[in-house]
């Protein structure tokens, strides 16, 4: 998979409190030629945001501080372009985050190629669309 697409270098940020699935995912998308950044929280990963805006942001539901359905509300409100994948062990929450504006929802545990192939395709939609090119 060829995702030089995106720009030189995509960039992910992925926001979960628990450092096993941050580091399985960093390994993933690392490998799949993304540079990856992270935050264990809500709060904390806008803050990264704000400073240097990431090319997809991956984050999970539930989380101390700012859960992910505030972080999506939060990163539609300043950055509406933001592309963003909501995380979670299933149910009702995945669907909440896509009514609040997630781009595309990821059920743990992940396939690492689905997971590849969401980010991917998402930098793909952030090309395609003229809003979002310099």
């Amino acid at each position: 998979m060829n995702t030089a697409d995106c720009d030189s270098t995509p960039t992910v940020l992925v926001v979960d409190d628990d450092s096993a699935t941050t580091e399985l995912a960093r390994v993933v998308l690392e490998r799949a030629g993304f540079l990856v950044r992270d935050a264990s929280n809500g709060e904390l990963a806008l803050h990264l945001y704000r400073e240097v805006p990431a090319d997809v942001v991956l984050t999970d539901m539930a989380m101390p501080r700012m859960g992910g359905l505030e972080l999506i509300e939060s990163l539609r409100r300043e950055f509406p372009q933001s592309k963003i994948v909501a995380m979670s062990g299933g149910g009702n929450i995945l669907d909440e985050a896509l009514t609040q504006g997630a781009d595309r929802v990821v059920e743990k545990p992940f396939s690492p190629a689905y997971l590849s192939r969401t980010i991917a395709d998402l930098c793909e939609d952030r090309l395609a669309d003229p809003s979002s090119s310099s």
